[in-house]
């Protein structure tokens, strides 16, 4: 019989791997005394974060987390081969403003009178560019402004990293993975300031995930099993946008995001990340985001709730119209690299974004029922803010509290209760 304390994980994303980790190096986890399953419905970093851009920031939000991650992630850089294992590196952050408006008119001009578009096009913008951004056609842009340089700003492959946490806690053999959908998390019948966490309904889900022909079926109750947690066991929450559908009244919802990578023909571009507001027409603007990582480029959208969050056993929606958007607009500023490149991937993702007028989250910490944690709600941040996440959840679980940091505003229970 296995007497050890178990920390269940629930999710497999950077947070769910990243804590458990963290938990593993805490000095008070004990081989002997305790172990972590992590609970996947689909598979490990393939929702956002395996299809995130990976940038890290000092400045990012909130910044009680992001100062302490943006550390860690160097920390665990030095330690692993950071840049090799998971194509870290530092990079220049830069603002472009681009003016599209007259792209078509100037694009018939030019068929008609190639060297009148020309010189019109110089003399109304002269911009510079950092000379090492040589990859970018400066022709429609009218301004720029450095965000930030490389002391402050770096990149990952998220979805390399997160892997890598999750190989490094399983090599202590203390972690182990089980593929299956929570449906439920049973809560005792106490009173609400002794309720405690009882069970886990779980449906378990074959890794080729046959879950569709099962769900909503008579053999899909049959398929369910329970998992009783003993009066020593946690579990903790970190499925992002999916958040609420076990914790009902947890104001976190998904935010659909469109991105694609590219092949480029020069691998040795100078690393950088881009954000650009094109200015479409005199009322449209565009804002896609440009990261020139190790070994592609990546470049990303606004989000949209046009399609409702699915099931997270299942593949998230693509829209090509979308992603051929991405692709024309990038194509445009970078036509020798981008233009000419070769798309690799069309991809959707949902964030999980915390709906509460006064925090821009996560939410991290125990819930108001015993036992019961959650580590959700990082937005666009999650890549970013994911080891102080596992940082302090390790240390809620084994220290009663937050010890890195500061984390008293994202304690969920100043948000919600649980139902």
């Amino acid at each position: 019989m296995n007497n050890k304390e178990t920390i269940y994980i629930i999710g497999g994303g950077i947070i769910g791997c990243t804590t458990a980790f963290y938990l593993t190096k805490h000095k008070k986890f004990d081989p002997q005394k305790h172990r972590i399953i992590i609970i996947e419905s689909n598979d490990i970093a393939c929702a956002a974060s395996g299809k995130a851009g990976g940038l890290l920031a000092s400045w990012a939000f909130p910044t009680q987390l992001s100062e302490l991650s943006f550390k860690l992630h160097q920390n665990l850089v030095q330690l692993y081969q950071g840049d090799i294992n998971w194509d870290y590196r530092h990079v220049n952050t830069v603002n472009l403003d681009i003016d599209l408006s007259n792209y078509d008119n100037e694009n018939k001009k030019k068929s008609k009178n190639k060297n009148k578009s020309e010189s019109g096009t110089s003399t109304k913008n002269s911009i510079s560019l950092p000379t090492n951004l040589n990859w970018i056609d400066p022709k429609f842009v009218t301004n720029w402004t450095q965000l930030s340089d490389k002391d402050s700003t770096a990149q990952v492959h998220p979805y390399k990293f997160t892997k890598f946490m999750l190989k490094k806690a399983m090599e202590t053999q203390c972690v182990d993975i089980v593929y299956g959908k929570v449906e439920k998390i049973n809560i005792s019948d106490k009173t609400k300031e002794t309720r405690t966490i009882r069970s886990l309904d779980y449906i378990p889900i074959a890794k080729d995930r046959k879950y569709e022909k099962y769900k909503d079926s008579l053999l899909s109750k049959a398929l369910k099993k329970t998992i009783i947690l003993s009066s020593q066991d946690k579990v903790i929450v970190c499925i992002g946008p999916w958040t609420s559908t076990l914790l009902h009244k947890c104001p976190i919802f998904g935010l659909r995001a469109h991105s694609i990578t590219v092949d480029p023909l020069d691998y040795k571009i100078e690393p950088y990340a881009l954000f650009n507001e094109i200015k479409l027409n005199t009322v449209d603007v565009f804002t896609p985001e440009i990261y020139a990582r190790k070994h592609d480029i990546y470049i990303c959208g606004e989000g949209d709730n046009q399609i409702q969050l699915p099931d997270p056993t299942t593949d998230v929606d693509v829209s090509q119209t979308e992603c051929d958007k991405l692709y024309k607009y990038a194509s445009i500023l970078s036509p020798n690299i981008i233009g000419k490149g070769q798309i690799l991937k069309k991809q959707a993702c949902y964030l999980p974004v915390l709906n509460v007028a006064t925090s821009s989250g996560p939410l991290i910490g125990e819930t108001d029922i015993k036992r019961l944690y959650m580590a959700s709600g990082h937005s666009c941040w999650g890549i970013n803010n994911s080891c102080a996440t596992g940082k302090v959840m390790s240390e809620i679980i084994f220290d009663g509290r937050a010890i890195s940091c500061n984390v008293d505003k994202l304690d969920p229970k100043l948000y919600f209760s649980v139902d």
